[in-house]
């Protein structure tokens, strides 16, 4: 078999294992880094449009954080969720 053809089988058949893997389990680091990248935008957003002189900066940091905590929650919980009904849903179970 030439070179070629065996990095195309090899190359179908990680395809065809990735296919049947399915999607990873969901981690708290992953939540938390995706928590962070919301709530920083959270802040550009709330800094370039909401901009109000009496509200000091200190704040929106502060807001940021309580945000940063609470996406970082949701986000590992729904993705939690999702995973198990996908779980189930090829293990063939209902709903």
């Amino acid at each position: 078999m030439p070179k070629k053809e065996a990095r195309r089988a090899a190359r179908q058949a990680e395809l065809a294992k990735a296919k049947t893997k399915g999607s990873k389990q969901p981690t708290v680091r992953r939540a938390v880094i995706q928590g962070a990248i919301l709530s920083a935008i959270y802040l550009v957003i709330v800094q370039i449009f909401m901009k109000d002189a009496s509200r000091p900066l200190w704040m929106d940091v502060m807001w940021t954080a309580v945000f940063w905590v609470f996406y970082s929650v949701f986000i590992y919980y729904w993705e939690t969720f999702l995973f198990n009904r996908r779980k189930r849903k090829q293990a063939g179970g209902s709903k």
